[in-house]
């Protein structure tokens, strides 16, 4: 090898270095600090590595670990940001400090270990196996730097029958989206806590945890400190503890029911999610529901609520909602507050979609249109709920939580519009009750929306969603039996693209 000795860094220019199973690469500096850099090397290791540095610069690398790879700084980004090559990994890979990883695909194997003091992430796929280990260990600092951060789109999955554990202290996601699959434990905090869990995706059995909850994997050679697991409650743990409920989901609505209309689904795009506050008792005490407004594309007032299926209104002991979310007054007679109705308790959301987005009453189609110029920024509202005596987890889970729109009436005669299979509220028009808008059983499964968990790319303007998504109407003639991930299919040239304001 030629080792710069301004440096210590050796050039690879896409060669391969090699450490057979007992053999040793590296040696500290008079300082015990790692004296090597390697850049540009494909590196498989079955022995010891010690490194100052190892570095994609004008080549995509692989790194491939069966032994041990303690590293002060690994960049897998490439020059001028092209792909940073692969990682495989069966037992042990240790980074005292960063990681920087772009475009790079990772296999992290059962019972194995990666980790790093801080890392930045951008467009990685990684896959681990079951007890395999991702740590990332710093808190970062108030600027939300050296913590694990992820930018444009980024996907973790383990396919295998038993959890892996992604132990990050704190992860951000500012500038991009950590999408989760299959059985997965994400253990630590979201910076800024819950302001950007809309660009965290759970899916196939993944889910955040707290310490308490998580995996035990026995430390080992090929593990560290591995992870302890479940330990006992502390004594007088503080209380309210906030877990997430779910995902981040996408709510999509026609307006126009009965009728077929133009049969975009985008009339109205709401984002939700939300987190939970458990009491003592085991119970929960709270709930903080995030609604993100996306799109407008009716030309009729619209608002929209919450019908909790499964609460009476004596449920609710206090509400909290902004300023300025009612501006008509006309559909809903307890704006602010939990609306007193005998079968069910509803909260209004709002009661003008256009005020809320755009700041107008105008009524024209705001964020479908891709010949618009105009592109009205996502506007997040949060509602903050409390309950009498606590609540159990089922009331409040996503198929519990009954989303509609209203788009005519006034508060005890209104038109709305639900999902399919759930009941009107005590406020629906007299003609219509007594049946279910949407009805699962009409002879071509026709829909007036839906809600799936993940964020969605809906429908342009006069674009049907049969268009948008070829798998849209198979999806539901078959009443969801097929083609379950038809959302993650769009025709792009139907759907809508965000712009900024010009």
């Amino acid at each position: 090898m030629n080792i710069l000795e301004a440096n210590g860094e050796s050039q690879g220019d896409g060669a391969k270095l090699v450490v057979k199973s007992g053999a040793k690469f590296g040696e500290p500096d008079a300082l015990s600090e790692p004296a090597y850099k390697l850049v540009d090397y494909d590196l498989e290791n079955y022995g010891e590595v010690i490194l100052s540095g190892y570095r994609a610069k004008d080549h995509a690398v692989a790194l491939i670990n069966y032994g041990t790879i303690k590293a002060t700084n690994i960049n897998m980004t490439g020059k001028n940001g092209s792909a940073g090559g692969s990682i495989e990994n069966h037992c042990k890979i240790s980074v005292e400090a960063g990681l920087s990883l772009y475009n790079v695909s990772m296999y992290l194997a059962e019972s194995t270990l990666l980790e790093a003091r801080y890392m930045d992430a951008k467009e990685i796929e990684c896959e681990m196996g079951n007890y395999s280990i991702f740590r990332i260990t710093d808190l970062g600092d108030a600027a939300g730097n050296y913590l694990a951060s992820f930018k444009s789109w980024n996907k973790i999955e383990c396919k295998d029958s038993d959890y892996a554990l992604l132990d990050f202290t704190q992860t951000k996601l500012l500038e991009g989206t950590l999408s989760l699959d299959g059985n997965l434990q994400l253990l630590g905090n979201l910076w800024k806590g819950n302001e950007f869990s809309k660009n965290l995706t759970l899916s196939g059995g993944s889910k955040q945890v707290d310490k308490n909850a998580s995996i035990a994997i026995p430390a080992g050679d090929c593990t560290g400190n591995g992870n302890q697991g479940p330990t006992d409650p502390p004594s007088n743990p503080d209380y309210p503890i906030e877990v997430p409920n779910g995902s981040y989901y996408t709510f999509a609505m026609e307006d126009n029911w009965p009728a077929f209309g133009d049969y975009d689904m985008n009339d109205l795009v709401l984002g939700i999610s939300s987190q939970l506050e458990l009491g003592r008792s085991g119970n929960i005490d709270g709930m903080v529901l995030f609604v993100d407004l996306i799109a407008v594309g009716a030309t009729k007032t619209l608002g929209a609520g919450i019908q909790f299926d499964k609460l009476s209104a004596s449920k609710f002991s206090g509400v909290s909602v902004p300023a300025s979310l009612f501006v008509n007054n006309n559909y809903f007679e307890s704006a602010g507050n939990i609306e007193p109705n005998p079968s069910a308790a509803v909260l209004p959301l709002f009661d003008d979609a256009h005020w809320i987005l755009s700041g107008s009453q105008e009524r024209t189609m705001l964020n479908t249109s891709n010949t618009s110029k105009t592109f009205y920024p996502v506007r997040t509202i949060m509602y903050e709920l409390t309950f009498a005596g606590g609540v159990s987890q089922d009331d409040l889970d996503m198929s519990a939580l009954n989303f509609f729109i209203v788009n005519g009436g006034n508060t005890n005669n209104r038109s709305e519009v639900h999902l399919a299979g759930y009941r009107p509220t005590d406020r629906v028009k007299s003609e219509t009750n007594g049946y279910i808008a949407n009805d699962p059983n009409n002879s071509d499964k026709t829909m007036w929306g839906f809600i799936i968990p993940t964020e969605f790319k809906y429908a342009a303007e006069n674009n049907s969603i049969n268009d948008a998504y070829p798998e849209f109407s198979e999806w539901s003639i078959s009443s969801g039996e097929q083609y379950k991930d038809w959302y993650e299919h769009p025709n792009m040239d139907h759907v809508f693209k965000p712009k900024e304001t010009e």
